[in-house]
């Protein structure tokens, strides 16, 4: 797919409860669960990687680096 010619995609997963919902007006309207639900499938598609980002942002790094490694 043309997404893929600009390079690796990786989908960044957070649990639900973990996701900021201040500044954002979807997550503020929209029940996230459903709408999870509902993109779960593209991600997953088109996705060359998936990684954990529960934790810290250096721990989603050190994963994403050696993905690219």
């Amino acid at each position: 797919p043309l997404l893929h010619q600009n390079g690796t995609i990786f989908w960044l997963q957070r649990d639900l409860a973990l996701l900021p919902k201040d500044g954002r007006p979807i997550s503020q309207r929209s029940d996230l669960a459903a709408l999870y639900a509902q993109r779960a499938p593209l991600y997953a598609r088109f996705a060359d990687a998936v990684i954990d980002n529960n934790g810290t942002p250096e721990e989603t790094v050190r994963k994403i680096l050696e993905v690219l490694a």
